[in-house]
């Protein structure tokens, strides 16, 4: 399909339009929430407060988990904008609809189709976790658009060498924001030179330069880390957060199961799309392969790289998925324009727009749904922790404050910038001394009947979930 210059600018206003409003469209209504939310957030602000951006503090400790740019964005967002929930979520936002573009721009490489490229970018915006997860301040959007940016420049890197400095340089930016789940882009770029047969990268000085300019990215923030603070930045930074990681399950896993639960509930339409079309896909098999086809298996390919690698590790947690999207979307966009013009040949248009629109609007309603209209209905209980944590931060003293049997503590922390003492029954509240104590509502009779004493407490904040005693 010859490209048509205007068409194409037209297609990516359109994508660019509407991936704006849906990763912008009320951005900071909701509560930061936890984990990574609130985590990110206070450790953003309060390492702005301190003014040492090479030093991160959660609280009044040293916080080593993630790589700087992350971090680095939202605290210049903090300091330009102002600290807020809507600017929180901004950095990784803006990455989601870089995302779309960047997935356009990818695919158009890759089939010389500009429609494929559309339908492509609308699915993966149109995919609920994908924007969900997007739309919160996560580290795992931003890295995904580092990934894609090395891809696409190594790809456009082929015909104009120069692009395949941005290969390196988008690794390096990738590890800086998620460690090592930057250098996928490496195993990425050698399926699409086994796919597409292009090997001359591998004699171009541009790739090897590329490599240079990733070291140089990655490499001095870490060399002063290590410098400064030993061993304590090693062990906490990589063989905690990465080595561990992938020996032993942490936080909430899930098991191999949940993970394709949520792929097959979490994603539908797609999901269905996806298994209808990979037994035809895989019937056609590899022969006299078009374009459409090549990116077809070559979307697979990325989508079971990432699947199996993440398979692997003992932790597995839902968001460790996210770069998959883009490339089962690559997959169903691809696949679908070869059933229908490969396959079915005559007649194909017309029910491929059809079964287009349908698809994309089940999707579009579902994504609106889930991530703009009701994305809390699954931890309503964030609410009363934000309201906690504003009452707490308005009121200085006392200092302490005491808190029990709430195991989801980092929108407290945020949003009340206070150190919370955790105690693990009610005899061992601090009696004679003033300060506050949350409790889960629903036990509050359990602390009236065993602590007396608290009857004559006040109470500051009775939520549905979370109850404030104020002791003076």
């Amino acid at each position: 399909m010859d490209l048509n210059k205007h068409t194409k600018t037209v297609l990516i206003i359109i994508v660019l339009a509407l991936s704006l409003f849906l990763n912008l469209f009320q951005l900071g209504k909701y509560p930061l929430f936890d984990w990574d939310e609130a985590t990110y957030a206070h450790v953003a602000d309060n390492t702005l407060r301190n003014s040492d951006w090479l030093a991160f503090k959660k609280l009044d400790k040293d916080w080593f988990e993630k790589p700087p740019f992350y971090i680095w964005s939202m605290m210049l967002s903090f300091k330009v904008f102002g600290v807020s929930e809507f600017n929180a979520r901004l950095p990784s936002a803006l990455s989601g609809v870089i995302i779309t573009v960047l997935l356009f721009l990818l695919v158009l490489e890759l089939s010389n189709n500009y429609w494929l490229a559309l339908f492509a970018s609308l699915i993966l915006l149109f995919t609920p976790p994908f924007l969900t997860l997007g739309r919160q301040a996560r580290v795992d959007i931003p890295v995904i658009t580092a990934i894609l940016f090395s891809l696409y420049s190594f790809i456009r890197g082929q015909l104009k060498e120069k692009w395949l400095l941005g290969f390196g340089a988008g690794i390096g930016i990738g590890v800086m924001i998620k460690s090592v789940i930057g250098l996928f882009a490496i195993p990425l770029a050698l399926i699409f030179s086994l796919l597409y047969r292009k090997w001359d990268w591998i004699k171009n000085k541009y790739f090897w330069f590329s490599l240079a300019l990733m070291i140089l990215i990655i490499a001095p923030w870490h060399i002063y880390e290590l410098y400064r603070f030993g061993g304590q930045f090693w062990d906490n930074y990589f063989n905690f957060h990465v080595l561990r990681r992938i020996t032993t399950a942490m936080g909430h896993a899930a098991g191999l199961s949940v993970y394709l639960n949520n792929l097959y509930v979490g994603v539908r339409p797609w999901s269905i799309v996806f298994v209808i079309l990979l037994p035809i896909m895989l019937f056609t098999g590899f022969k006299k392969m078009q374009n459409d086809q090549r990116a077809a298996w070559f979307g697979l390919a990325g989508a079971l790289l990432i699947f199996v690698t993440f398979s692997i590790p003992k932790t597995k947690l839902w968001p460790y998925l996210l770069p998959i999207f883009p490339f089962s979307a690559i997959f169903i966009s691809a696949a679908l324009f070869f059933v229908f013009q490969r396959v079915f040949r005559t007649g194909a248009r017309y029910p491929l727009i059809l079964i287009s629109i349908i698809i994309l609007a089940m999707g579009f309603r579902t994504t609106l749904n889930e991530a703009i209209i009701d994305p809390y209905r699954d931890i309503p209980q964030v609410f009363d922790e934000r309201d906690v944590g504003i009452l707490l931060e308005s009121r200085p003293l006392p200092e302490e404050v005491y808190i029990c049997c709430w195991v989801t503590q980092e929108t407290l922390i945020y949003y009340g910038r206070r150190k919370l003492i955790n105690v693990t029954n009610t005899n061992e509240f601090p009696i004679n001394k003033n300060h506050f104590f949350i409790i889960p509502t629903q036990y509050l009779n359990d602390l009236f009947n065993s602590t007396p004493f608290y009857k004559t407490a006040k109470i500051a904040y009775n939520g549905k979930f979370l109850t404030l005693f104020q002791v003076e």
